[in-house]
C-alpha cells in the first residue's frame, strides 16, 4: 500500500466478506479482477516461494 498510489483502476470488481464472532464483524475486501490489471506470470510464486498459487 503507498500514500500515493500511481495506478487508476478501470472497472474494478470487488469481493466483501464479511465475518460476524460475537460481537465482533470483520470486513475482507479483496479485488479479484479489473481491466488495468497486467499479466505478470509467475509473480505469486516470487512473492509467496513455497506457497501454492490460489485458484
Amino acid at each position: 500500500m503507498t500514500e500515493t498510489p500511481n495506478f487508476d483502476p478501470n472497472e474494478p470488481s470487488i469481493n466483501v466478506n464479511i465475518r460476524t464472532k460475537d460481537d465482533v464483524i470483520e470486513m475482507e475486501w479483496d479485488v479479484v479482477g479489473c481491466l488495468s490489471f497486467k499479466r505478470e506470470t509467475g509473480k505469486w510464486s516470487k512473492l509467496r516461494p513455497g506457497e501454492l498459487v490460489p485458484t
